[in-house]
């Protein structure tokens, strides 16, 4: 399973009133994907509201309550009946905090009582470790030895004092560093981030390609009624506010950035770094407006695609090699079927707002037929002229994009 655009956020619940507070939100309607992240030490009660919440957009997965207050009490053949009857679609292995070879050994049984089985949801895998070469050496077994598919990148949060809770990631450029070196091995990957979500880190989840991951505050984002309110207002209309406090932040500073989405569609450049490996397409393309676009990447709004005359149309996150080929009718011919249907695929899953598309003469004629898939309330502006013109064009959309971010 992949996504396109942003990565996933998944809403950490373990109570009925989790779910009834998603419910009030009605993140089953919004037009793009959203994960809840459940756990196995959960009442039967709610395993069942769980399994039974659901819509075309929702993404369950389940994971053992591992570092739950309780911890995992579970053999593998139990917790798995629990990721069946929860309705999961990922199940995530019993990981081993800051330690590997006790990671790789559960992740060994796990493997033996998953492939032994009849199961609906797909494994996934935890990498831990107490160093970037630990990360990478655990993820390499798991994915080569035991040949896991889906692998999440555990241990990147620090617990708070006094507290079982583990909430904060520790530190951001290790977190960095551990997906970097990830991704430099294994650049087309399906990756998780373990309790990392945060909707400032949007811009660092789609330049590592980041699938999905878990948000454990997002409920706290109230302010708790004071004595007055509590004399004044009923425990049902308390709890009606402090709904709507945490559906405003939701809407305000998580789901703003996949409800209000820019695309921009541009074309490979004939200069290219020489590299000798993968690289983001975004830093393999070194002509003018490439160098433009890189001072964009922190705007978590915005997706850049490119149309590749050897690959087709790509993310600029995409991970490719150094090539010379050049687009030509013949060419554009040759790819209009697949860079429709993958574009067709992007707008499906991604809610814009607003494409600017930046190519030219030929480049163009391969992305033909593509505006009947757009939604109707999106603004498609095509940039003409000269390519200097075309360049002014597309900064001065970039900077309205600055500015729209700031208001």
């Amino acid at each position: 399973m992949r996504t396109n655009g942003c990565s996933i956020p998944f809403f950490v619940v373990d109570r009925p009133m989790s779910l009834k507070l998603l419910e009030f939100c009605e993140i089953d309607k919004l037009p793009f994907k959203i994960g809840l992240m459940g756990h196995a030490n959960t009442s039967d009660n709610f395993q069942r509201l769980f399994r039974e919440f659901n819509g075309k957009n929702i993404i369950k997965m389940v994971d053992s309550g591992v570092f739950s207050k309780e911890g995992c009490k579970f053999s593998y053949e139990d917790l798995f009946k629990i990721y069946e009857r929860m309705g999961a679609d990922f199940g995530i292995m019993i990981d081993v905090l800051k330690n590997k070879d006790e990671t790789l050994n559960s992740a060994k049984e796990a493997t033996k009582v998953y492939y032994s089985g009849n199961y609906n949801f797909e494994l996934v895998g935890v990498a831990q470790g107490n160093t970037p070469e630990e990360y990478l050496e655990c993820y390499q077994r798991l994915r080569e030895e035991l040949g896991f598919r889906y692998i999440g990148i555990g241990g990147l949060l620090k617990k708070v004092e006094n507290s079982s809770r583990y909430v904060r990631v520790k530190d951001e450029k290790f977190l960095e560093t551990v997906i970097r070196r990830i991704r430099e091995s294994y650049p087309h990957d399906w990756l998780f981030l373990l309790g990392c979500y945060h909707p400032k880190r949007i811009p660092l989840f789609r330049k590592y390609r980041i699938f999905g991951s878990d948000y454990k505050g997002w409920i706290l984002n109230y302010t708790p009624p004071q004595k007055n309110e509590k004399r004044k207002f009923s425990r049902d209309e308390l709890r009606i506010k402090r709904f709507k406090q945490v559906r405003d932040y939701l809407y305000d500073k998580v789901f703003a950035s996949y409800l209000n989405r820019k695309l921009i569609i541009v074309s490979c450049s004939k200069k290219k770094k020489s590299v000798n490996r993968e690289i983001p397409a975004i830093e393999l393309y070194d002509g003018p407006q490439f160098k433009l676009l890189r001072k964009y990447l922190d705007l978590p709004n915005l997706d850049i695609y490119i149309i590749s005359a050897k690959y087709g149309l790509i993310e600029s996150s995409e991970y490719i090699g150094f090539y010379d080929m050049k687009m030509t009718t013949k060419r554009a011919e040759e790819l209009k079927e697949s860079i429709v249907q993958t574009l067709s695929s992007v707008l499906e899953q991604n809610y814009y707002s607003e494409i600017l598309i930046n190519l030219g003469k030929n480049y163009l004629q391969a992305l033909d037929g593509f505006r009947g898939r757009c939604n109707h309330n999106c603004r498609v502006v095509i940039v003409e002229g000269r390519i200097g013109e075309r360049l002014s064009e597309m900064k001065k959309w970039l900077e309205s994009l600055t500015y729209c971010v700031c208001e």
